[in-house]
């Protein structure tokens, strides 16, 4: 009985007017945006230090948040994580950084041992305040968004808004949010996940182009 419909992405528009039969008129994308924290910042060594002794963090990393359920795609995109070469591997680690419960983080490391990832290549941060995510924004090498279904996709934009490349999932809200068909892979098909994944961490010139878009974006 409602007389007006707000949502926050295109994709959310357009579901409410296909699943839930709200006329066009009345529906209307508000879309959504990420706190004033989220901004490029300067790290400092003692704070980097810390940050990456705090979340066994070693190498250069690739970084996920966001939630854990079943559409978020976690465990795909640690199977195309383990498909990447040994050699971009070995200088990187993949960190999922979000609340987790101890079932979740036992079934996602047996799939990672499974699928022959070394030890401290999967990083399961569990809950991280946000000082802190705001500081593992800064510090990634790249952010990479492999959800099924989102009614927007908040972490993605937070990480553009940190002046981080992003690469992300051609489904549902997260292209409008990314807003560059070069940034998006199948997120049903690991291999392309992993194909975008080499591309970014591999080639300076395309991650740069992904920085300096995701600030305009």
């Amino acid at each position: 009985r409602g007389s007006l419909f707000l949502a926050i992405s295109e994709s959310s528009r357009q579901e409410g007017i296909n699943y839930l039969g709200f006329s066009e008129e009345i529906s209307v994308n508000i879309s959504t945006a990420a706190d004033s924290q989220f901004k490029p910042q300067l790290i400092s060594n003692e704070v980097e230090t810390d940050i990456r002794r705090k979340y066994a963090l070693n190498n250069s990393y690739v970084m996920y948040t966001g939630g854990i359920d079943h559409r978020k795609n976690i465990e795909g995109l640690i199977r195309a994580y383990a498909i990447l070469p040994e050699i971009i591997r070995t200088k990187h680690q993949l960190v999922v950084v979000c609340s987790i419960q101890p079932s979740d983080k036992d079934r996602l490391e047996v799939l990672a041992k499974e699928y022959k990832l070394k030890s401290g290549e999967l990083v399961l941060t569990g809950f991280v305040p946000e000082d802190d995510l705001v500081t593992l924004y800064a510090l990634c090498k790249v952010f990479v968004f492999p959800s099924w279904h989102e009614g927007f996709g908040l972490p993605a934009l937070e990480a553009m808004s940190c002046g981080r490349a992003v690469i992300g999932s051609d489904r549902s809200s997260v292209p409008e949010v990314i807003g560059l068909d070069d940034a998006l892979f199948d997120s049903k098909v690991d291999q392309a996940i992993a194909d975008k994944l080499i591309k970014v961490l591999s080639d300076d010139a395309f991650r740069s182009k992904l920085e300096k878009h995701g600030l305009k974006q």
